[in-house]
C-alpha cells in the first residue's frame, strides 16, 4: 500500500545507540523503502513532504536526562522548543498533505495523545491519519520487528485510508505513463495552446483539462477488496459526511469569473439559476456572451426524500424538471425548465457561486433538450379508465385542493 519514500524523524536515528528506531529503520530499508532521515524537525516544512508515502517520527527529539538518569541543565527548555516545532510541523503536514504519520516513541501512547489534544490535534474526532505506538510494541525481546504488522492492523480498521492510498497509487502509475508518453515530444504543448487560443477558450485551463484526461485515460482499474471495507466501526458514517462526499462529486465551488460554461450555478438575490447554454456557445466570440438561465429551487430534505426512488437511487422527475444534488450547501435542487432567462454574462458573473459537474449537468441538459422538443399528445378521456361515479369523485377532490381565486 505504501509505495514511495518515507521520512524518519528521530534523535536516535544516527547514533546507533541501540534504540529501537535503529532496528525499525533497518527493517523498512530491507523492504526496499528509501528513507530520508532527520534527527530534528526544525529545518523541515510540512508543505515539502507531499512526495513521501509516510512519516515516522519520535515524540521526544531532545533527551532531558543523561545516561545516569540525571536532568541535563537547559535541556528542558530546548525540548519544549523542539516539541513546539514538532507540533507545528505536524499541523503543516495535516493541512498541506495527506499521508499517514506514525508516532513511534518510548513515551506512553496515552500521554502523547493527551498532548496532541492540548495542541488541538484530535485524532479520533477528526479522523486524522495518525498512529501512535510505543517502540517496545514494535520490536520483540528477540529483536523481531513487527512494525508492518502493527501498521496493517491499523489500516485494517481505517477503510478510508486503504481506499485513498490504493487510488493514489493507481494515479501515480498513470501519471508516470503519461509523462513517459508525452515528455519526449516537444511540439504538442504549443500546438494545443495555439488551438485553444484559436478557439477563444482559456489556454491554461484547456491544457490542464487535456493532461487530466490523459492521466485518467491511462489509469488502470484499482482493485479494492470489500473485506477491507466491511468493518464493525464503518457504520458510524454521519449524514453530513456522506453529503459532503457526494456534493464534491457533483459541484465545484471554485468560481472562475473569466469565462462561462454549461452548468455554471448562480445565486441572484434569493433565487438560484443554472446556465444551460451549450459550452461551445458560451465561448466569447464576437458580442454574444449571453447565458441562458433556468431556475433551480432548493428543496427541503423532506421534499427530496419524497421524490427519491429507493429501489434505483434516483429521483422521480416530471418532464419539465430535473432533480440534482447534493450541490452547494449540501442541498438538493429542482431545476425547472418552464422559463429561460437570457442575460449578459458580465451583468451576472459576480453572482456565480460554482458549477455543476458532469455527468450531472449532462442529465440536466439532456432532459432540457427533451422538454423543448416535446410534442403535445391528445388527452385521453377519463372515461377510458374510470366509471362515472369515480370521475365525479376525482373532480370533487381536485376542486377541494385548488386555491380560491
Amino acid at each position: 500500500m505504501f509505495q514511495g519514500p518515507g521520512l524518519v524523524i528521530d534523535d536516535k536515528v544516527f547514533d546507533g545507540s541501540g534504540d529501537s528506531i535503529v532496528n525499525i529503520v533497518s527493517y523498512l530499508e530491507s523492504l526496499g523503502y528509501p528513507l530520508a532521515k532527520y534527527d530534528t524537525v526544525l529545518d523541515l516544512k510540512g508543505e515539502n513532504c507531499r512526495a513521501f508515502s509516510f512519516i515516522l517520527l519520535d515524540w521526544e527529539l531532545v533527551s532531558v536526562t543523561d545516561e545516569a538518569g540525571m536532568p541535563i541543565q537547559g535541556a528542558q527548555e530546548a525540548a519544549n522548543t523542539v516539541k513546539e516545532g514538532l507540533v507545528n510541523f505536524m499541523k503543516e503536514v495535516l493541512d498541506k498533505c495527506y499521508l499517514p504519520i506514525f508516532i513511534f516513541s518510548n513515551r506512553p501512547s496515552k500521554d502523547i495523545d493527551r498532548e496532541l489534544r492540548k495542541a488541538d490535534i484530535k485524532i479520533k474526532e477528526n479522523h486524522l491519519p495518525i498512529l501512535i505506538k510505543h517502540k517496545a510494541d514494535l520490536v520483540s525481546a528477540q529483536g523481531v520487528v513487527t512494525v508492518m504488522d502493527k501498521i496493517r492492523e491499523w489500516v485494517d480498521k481505517m477503510p478510508p485510508i486503504y481506499v485513498l492510498k490504493e487510488w493514489e497509487n493507481g494515479v501515480a502509475r498513470a501519471k508516470t505513463e503519461t509523462f513517459k508518453s508525452l515528455a519526449h515530444t516537444h511540439s504538442w504543448p504549443v500546438i494545443m495552446w495555439n488551438t485553444a487560443h484559436d478557439d477563444s477558450v482559456p489556454e491554461s485551463e484547456e491544457m490542464m483539462e487535456l493532461l487530466t484526461q490523459n492521466v485518467f485515460g491511462r489509469m488502470l482499474p484499482v482493485s479494492i477488496e470489500k473485506n477491507q471495507l466491511d468493518k464493525d466501526d464503518a457504520a458510524d458514517l454521519d449524514n453530513e459526511t456522506l453529503l459532503d462526499v457526494l456534493s464534491v462529486q457533483r459541484f465545484d465551488g471554485r468560481v472562475n469569473k473569466e469565462t462561462s460554461t454549461t452548468g455554471d450555478f448562480y445565486k441572484i438575490g434569493s433565487k438560484y439559476y443554472v446556465n444551460i447554454r451549450p459550452a461551445c456557445d458560451c465561448v466569447a466570440r464576437g458580442k454574444d456572451t449571453n447565458v441562458y438561465l433556468v431556475e433551480a429551487h432548493q428543496m427541503t430534505n423532506v421534499k427530496a426524500k419524497e421524490s427519491f426512488q429507493k429501489d434505483f437511487g434516483g429521483f422521480t422527475e416530471k418532464n419539465n424538471e430535473a432533480i440534482v444534488g447534493p450541490l452547494c450547501g449540501k442541498k438538493f435542487y429542482n431545476i425547472l425548465f418552464h422559463s429561460t432567462t437570457i442575460c449578459e454574462y458580465d451583468k451576472v458573473k459576480d453572482s456565480k457561486i460554482g458549477r455543476i459537474l458532469p455527468p450531472f449537468i449532462r442529465h440536466i441538459t439532456e432532459r432540457y433538450g427533451l422538454y423543448i422538443q416535446r410534442q403535445a399528445l391528445p388527452r385521453l378521456p377519463l372515461e377510458t379508465f374510470y366509471k362515472p361515479e369515480e370521475i365525479e369523485q376525482l373532480k370533487g377532490e381536485k376542486e377541494a385542493t385548488e386555491e380560491p381565486g
